[in-house]
């Protein structure tokens, strides 16, 4: 059966456009419908309609808001998150074999022989995750200072221009 992904992945599950998964239409053409698949085995899944793709879009945007408005708390008063779940699933693939995964998307990073390495990459994994998002908060606030100070800069620029003019 020919199928094709699509940018949306949820949780455990892909969505996947199967075009044989509604009946024909009226017109006598194929539909096609976007369908939740577990990773493990593509063939199993639920249709899953466009007001349900837009009700998830939704709802992982409110969890993210949540997330970060309750880090911005702790840091307000002064206290320790609580832990976090782990970003990276170590899981056996037999064989002393073992695959990385990425918890949020359920794509693999890469299998490692040995439980040990497998544990070390994903802690490797989670430091870089944490390195970057915090590069990218900075980022961010030395982008709104440099902002102001050239609006404030500009501002003063203006002013001087104009007592400056009328002398």
């Amino acid at each position: 059966m020919e199928h094709n992904e699509s940018p949306g992945i949820l949780g455990l599950f892909f969505a996947r456009v199967y075009p044989s998964a509604l009946p024909a239409a009226p017109n006598g053409k194929q539909q096609a419908a976007l369908v939740l698949t577990n990773n493990r085995n593509p063939k199993e899944g639920i249709v899953m309609n466009q007001t349900i793709r837009q009700k998830q879009a939704v709802l992982q945007v409110l969890r993210e808001r949540v997330s970060m408005s309750t880090s911005e708390m702790f840091q307000m008063i002064g206290r320790e998150e609580p832990a976090r779940p782990p970003r990276f699933n170590v899981i056996p693939l037999g064989g002393n074999k073992f695959d990385v995964i990425e918890h949020d998307t359920g794509l693999s990073r890469g299998a490692r022989n040995g439980h040990d390495t497998a544990c070390g990459y994903a802690k490797q994994l989670e430091q870089n995750a944490d390195f970057f998002d915090e590069v990218r908060v900075t980022t961010r606030r030395f982008g709104r200072t440099l902002l102001r100070w050239t609006i404030g800069c500009a501002v003063a620029l203006a002013v001087f221009a104009y007592y400056g003019a009328q002398q």
